[in-house]
Parts: C-alpha cells; structure tokens; sequence
C-alpha cells in the first residue's frame, strides 16, 4: 500500500508514517508524508497523503456530531481544563451531538499534553491537529477543513461556555422555520483578574430581546463581528470557499470571515440568542493577540489593505449599511485611540503612518455620509463625526447636516453662557438673543490632531447674556444650527432655563 522509496534522511520519516497509519493515527501519519514530500521536493508521496485524508474523512464521516467547535490553540495551558469542562459539561449531550477540533498552533508549553489527555477521556469527540505555528486563522483554517458536521463555530480556547450553550442554540435552531444561517451569542465577560463578570460589550444592544431575527441585508446596526460567539452552517462556509484571511493580522480576520459569509448568504437569515452565552476571557497576563494589537505594525497597514478595503469593495455593488458599520466600527476604536496622540503610532515610520492614512481615507470614502451620521454606537459622538468628515474625506459635515453647538456651564456672577462646538475650519458664526447680535466675550480656538492632520477644531465660546430673557438661536456660515443643552436639542434656547437648570446645581 505505501510507498517505501528510500531518499536520503527520508526512510526513518516513512517507516514513523507507516507506524502513525497502522496505529489508526492518521492526522500524524499525514505529516509525516507531507514532509517527506517536502524535504525531497518530490510529489511520489502524493498517494499516501490523499490516503491519510481519505481515512481521517472516512472516521470523522463516521463519527458526525451535530456541531463542531474548531479552536485554535497557542500556548493556553492555563485555560484549557476550564474551556474543555464547559464543552464536556454540556447540558445538550457532548459524547453524542458535539465535536472538537484542537488545533496545536505550534505551542511551546502544555497545550499539547493537556489537549491529548482529554481526547484520551473522550477519543470520538475530540480530535488533536498539531501544526508549526502560523497564527490563529491558519490553524483555524486546517480544522475547517476536517469538518463534516452541519453547524461549525470557533470558541476560543481561554473563553468557556455556559452549560446550556449548545441546548439553547439547538432548540432554537429545531423551532425555527426561517432559513438561518448564523446564530449570534451573547457575549459576558470576565475579568480574570477580579474574578468578575459583567455584559457591558459594546454590542450587547442586539440582544434587546431573547430571541431575534432578522435577514441579512436588515443587520444594520445590529453587525457581528466574533467567529467566537457565531454558529454556522458547514455547507454555506465551504460551497463558498470561505476561510479566514492569513493575511489579516492581528485582529479583524473575524470580521472579514464573519461579514464575507454574512454578504455570500444575504437572502438567509441571522438571529440573536441572549440565552446563549459565551464568557469572553479578559486574561490577568494582558498577553493576548488583542491586548497587543496596538503595538502591532499590521494594525496599521495590512488589516486596512486585506480586511476592511476588500470588505468594502465586495460590498459595492449591494451597498449593505452593515458593512459599512462594520468598518466604522473597527475604525473608531484606532481613531478613538490616537487623537491627540502621535507619540502612539510613534513606533511606524513617516512612510508607514502616510501609508496607514491613505489606506483609512480609502476606507472612511467608501462609507456613505448617511452612515457615519446614523452610527451612535462604541462612543461615536458627534464631535468624531465631524471629525471623520474633516480628516479623512476633506468635508465640512455642516455642507450636509447641521451643525451642533453645546451649552455646558453658566457663569452667574457675570450672567455669561459656556458654547462650545466642533468645526474642521472656523466659520462665520452669529449669535442671536430675541433676534438681537450678541458678542462673545472670549473666543479661543482648540486644534485636536490625528498624527499629522487637523482631527477638528474645538471653538470654545463665552457669550454674555446681559441679564436679558427670550431666546438663544445661532447660525454658523449663515445655516441655523442646533442647540444641545441637557443632552436635549433644541432649534433655540430660553436662557431662563439655563439659568435656573445652574441655580440648582
């Protein structure tokens, strides 16, 4: 059955492989084949590696649970007793209904060792994949490929599950009529180091009630953006030859995955299970690849370039407002995080930081203005808005919205108002009480900076109120603007009411 060729340093790799077969092993036996066809750079072992996959297709065909958990594992022996009870510990019977691949992603402590001694407790439900590492989406991508069962999903190995997990998205799944393509969990983190839990993530509005669902191309704002806390369909994922991007590093390769399926299948249906719930591990050790992204180069250049520009492109021709969102929302966290910060990205070179803006200025033009405007959500106040206009698309948002100006502190003694708004250039401005002019009293101008460029202009404003009643209004460039005051807005202001509102202050 084997070919037994002889070639150099190769013959005691051939007999090892032939032992791995004969032991059933064929995963291993596979690798061995596959590098002896390497190292002789010759193709005569083609046969016996297609013989291993045929083998390793034929035992898990035969062995085909309902849902498969693929979990990428790089040096987590700390976590992996917990993630594996929670999975062995299903409500929703494991031994029958559930498979895991362990992919070692190259580990250089335990992981391997402790992934084997829970596969020798439960040999037909867990399957241990050993690769040189290569990063979370390629050893992703090889458990994908020994998948045979009809849901897939992708927990990550520091994170657990809650015990009814799989039942509540088994029933869920059997009582719907609707064709479903991916269930959304609901995401608790915990904090590691006080040993608390809390459900603040940014995204958890989805889940306002306990079962929602709605067609794809509805998402909006209710966007995805975790392979972690999403169940999906084996078949959909494979008949178009989706997988995770190894070029996307280091974050964001969910996202692509996630919202290239989501776009393939918008006639399908998407659904948001609170019961659901995944536990998100914020580790003690801040060494995870999220908690390093930061200082990561490919942050800043090759997530823009092989994520969040080929997403958006896929998405012309359908102009989805959910990818759209789903960039913005990527992109806020980074915009969020440099203003008025250069010494952060300090660490790029002046080629790579005009390289890193010319690729977001790509993105930021490819999101429609109505969206930017319509995304309130991850802290994305009006003051980013106008900001993203400004630095990113040369625009002034008031060409196309109004204006906002805010009212925030009152001077008593000297019956004068604080104003204060956001502008990528200074404007002609007018202020009105009853109709009448009224000059500010004190005027200064704020530059907040996004490395090199003009983020906004912050004009800080003091205007008297000359112990008169009625009402304030303002124009800026001759177009009447709104007034916030108590996180109300208003097209004009009784400057009673902000003076009785700091009297009782």
């Amino acid at each position: 059955m084997f070919q037994m060729n002889t070639f150099d340093n190769s013959s005691s790799l051939v007999s090892a492989a032939y032992i791995y077969f004969r032991c059933k092993d064929y995963i291993k036996s596979q690798q061995f084949f596959e590098k002896i066809a390497s190292l002789t750079e010759r193709n005569c072992f083609k046969y016996n590696i297609e013989l291993c996959k045929k083998y390793m297709d034929k035992d898990i065909r035969d062995n085909v649970k309902r849902y498969t958990v693929v979990s990428a594992c790089y040096n987590v022996e700390s976590y992996l007793d917990v993630f594996l009870n929670s999975l062995v510990s299903q409500s929703f019977d494991f031994t029958k209904n559930i498979s895991c691949i362990m992919v070692d992603d190259g580990s250089t402590d335990n992981t391997a060792n402790i992934i084997k001694k829970w596969r020798e407790k439960y040999p037909q439900n867990i399957i241990y994949l050993h690769k040189e590492n290569g990063g979370q989406a390629s050893a992703r991508n090889l458990g994908l490929q020994y998948v045979k069962s009809p849901y897939v999903t992708f927990t990550d190995p520091d994170d657990f599950l809650d015990k009814d997990y799989f039942h509540n998205i088994d029933n869920f799944i059997l009582k719907t009529k609707l064709p479903i393509c991916l269930v959304s969990t609901y995401i608790v983190s915990y904090n590691e180091s006080q040993d608390k839990y809390s459900n603040v993530h940014p995204l958890n509005f989805k889940f306002k009630s306990d079962e929602n669902i709605c067609r794809v191309s509805d998402i909006d704002t209710r966007i995805q953006m975790s392979a972690s806390s999403s169940v999906m369909l084996t078949q959909l994922l494979k008949e178009s030859n989706i997988y995770f991007s190894e070029d996307i590093k280091p974050t964001f390769e969910d996202a692509h995955l996630i919202n290239v399926y989501l776009l393939k299948n918008d006639n399908c249906y998407i659904s948001y299970l609170k019961s659901a719930v995944y536990y998100y591990r914020k580790r003690e050790i801040k060494n995870s690849t999220l908690n390093n992204a930061s200082n990561d180069k490919r942050l800043f250049y090759d997530v823009l370039k092989y994520g969040c520009l080929p997403l958006l492109q896929l998405n012309e021709s359908k102009k989805h407002k959910f990818i759209e969102f789903v960039i913005l929302y990527h992109l806020i966290w980074i915009i969020k995080y440099i203003i008025n910060r250069p010494e952060l990205v300090g660490f790029l070179s002046e080629t790579e930081q005009q390289q890193f803006l010319s690729l977001t200025d790509q993105c930021i033009q490819r999101v429609r203005s109505k969206t930017i405007m319509q995304f309130n959500f991850a802290g994305m106040f009006f003051y980013y808005k106008v900001g993203i206009f400004n630095c990113f698309r040369n625009e002034d948002v008031q060409d196309e919205y109004q204006q906002i100006i805010y009212v925030e502190r009152y001077d008593e003694f000297k019956d004068e108002v604080y104003i204060r708004y956001f502008t990528g250039k200074v404007g002609y401005e007018v202020f009105h009480i009853d109709g009448k002019d009224t000059i500010p009293t004190h005027i200064k101008t704020q530059r907040d900076t996004f490395i090199d460029r003009t983020f906004v202009l912050v004009r800080h404003i003091w205007l008297p109120l000359e112990r008169k009643t009625g009402n304030l209004s303002c124009r800026i460039n001759g177009k009447k603007t709104i007034i916030t005051f108590q996180n109300k807005q208003h097209d004009y202001l009784n400057i009673n009411v902000v003076r009785n509102v700091f009297a009782k202050t």
